[in-house]
């Protein structure tokens, strides 16, 4: 009985959609045909056979095209694989079919501003001569969408306009107004929604997508971010993303840099904040407040190597600027606490040795052996980071050659191969021996 109930049930509505068929039906002239096809299509593409799946989809796709949306979901990925299998004569004409598809998607089931975007990923992915189509059409989905733009959209919107700005497509001002643009919708989205991973990745990556471009020169960004300051100089994200930009450029002697960082440290001082003053008074020679910030910075910063690269610049500055050698090898090796497998602070250590030589002992003998303890620094750099080896052998090969002579070793009453004290604030034990 149920199953003769369930048979006239489907002749009801075979008889229904045929006797109901009007010039407007989405099932198209055979509704029949055309709901046959539809289960077909369904039923290959759900175990991904499209190759039997595309025959059914091209004859709903243009017999019934508003029947149901799953037309347009399975037949991306039908025309997908038909361009991943298909020879390359064939994939244009197959491109040009995935963007009709999306046409008639917006046609017949709207969402435009969604539908708009898949189109433009999908056009650069398969086809770069047409970047600049693809474009326009992620342009407008952005438009459309605004909050509601989807992550990759945005990631691609950006570097496509950064590609077309290289290749002379697009003029540099437009890369800038379009990073402004996404920037503004993440930022305030992050705003309402902090704990989402999501948006922090994809900002982060149109942030090193336009801080490595071109585009992003010194004047670019400040003609982006100073025009709303007055503004925005009490919203923390855009004195960050201003002062990030800008750092990341190199652009700290730009006079808005220093009135975004200094107003941004007033705000919330933080290890970032104090960095970027820190920087800024180092281009401006002021290098104890230079200094000062940078002791702000490491009291503020948790990460343990970025500590160690701010002790690194305290090193230098200390000792290139205010030739404080044993301050400056206490930070340094502060650095290297901080950071054991870091080189560099060890050939800072050499060269502040080197540096100091004259100042050391009271007999040319006792300054030339500075330089023995000096390349025992340049050696363990490269023991503890192998890739500045050629860094390393460079130093070695420029100091060494300052070593004591032989006839002076045995005239100080010293054997080669025995111990040798370096006294004061160096306070290091090295080997006798000659170039």
């Amino acid at each position: 009985m149920k199953r003769i109930i369930n048979i006239v049930g489907i002749l009801f509505i075979a008889v229904y959609l045929l006797n109901g068929q009007s010039k407007g039906s989405k099932y198209g002239e055979d509704s029949i045909q055309c709901l046959q096809h539809l289960s077909t299509m369904h039923e290959f593409a759900k175990i991904k056979v499209y190759s039997y799946a595309a025959n059914s989809w091209l004859y709903v796709f243009d017999n019934c095209p508003a029947a149901s949306k799953n037309i347009y979901i399975y037949g991306k990925k039908i025309i997908d694989y038909l361009i991943e299998e298909s020879p390359d004569e064939r994939k244009s004409g197959l491109i040009d079919t995935l963007m009709l598809l999306y046409d008639r998607r917006i046609e017949y089931f709207g969402q435009e501003g969604y539908v708009l975007g898949r189109k433009g990923i999908d056009l650069i992915k398969y086809d770069k001569n047409r970047e600049k189509e693809g474009y326009e059409y992620l342009k407008k989905s952005v438009a459309l969408q605004k909050h509601k733009t989807e992550p990759a959209v945005y990631v691609t919107y950006i570097l496509t306009s950064i590609s077309l700005a290289n290749a002379g497509e697009i003029e540099c001002d437009n890369v800038v107004n379009n990073f402004a643009e996404v920037s503004n919708y993440l930022s305030q989205d992050m705003a309402k929604n902090p704990n989402d991973n999501k948006l922090v990745s994809v900002k982060e990556n149109i942030e090193e997508m336009f801080a490595k471009s071109e585009c992003s020169s010194c004047k670019n960004i400040v003609a982006l971010f100073e025009p709303q300051f007055d503004e925005n100089k009490e919203n923390v994200d855009f004195l960050e993303n201003s002062t990030y930009l800008l750092s990341k450029k190199d652009c700290e002697s730009e006079p808005f840099f220093a009135q975004a960082a200094e107003q941004l440290y007033t705000l919330e001082p933080s290890a970032n904040a104090a960095h970027n003053l820190a920087k800024l008074f180092f281009t401006k020679k002021e290098y104890a407040k230079s200094s000062d910030y940078f002791l702000k910075a490491i009291e503020l910063e948790e990460d343990a190597k970025t500590k160690a690269s701010y002790y690194y610049s305290l090193a230098s500055i200390e000792m290139s600027e205010f030739k404080n050698y044993s301050k400056a090898k206490g930070y340094a090796l502060k650095a290297i606490e901080y950071n054991k497998n870091w080189g560099e602070p060890y050939i800072l250590i050499g060269n502040i040795y080197a540096a100091s030589s004259k100042n050391i002992g009271k007999s040319e003998f006792e300054q030339s052996a500075v330089f023995w303890v000096a390349v025992d620094m340049f050696k363990k750099a490269k023991e503890v980071e192998p890739d500045i080896t050629a860094k390393a052998d460079e130093q070695i090969n420029k100091y060494s050659i300052y070593y004591p002579s032989q006839e002076e070793i045995f005239f100080h009453g010293y054997e080669i191969g025995e111990q040798y004290q370096i006294k004061g604030w160096i306070n290091e034990t090295t080997i006798v021996r000659v170039y």
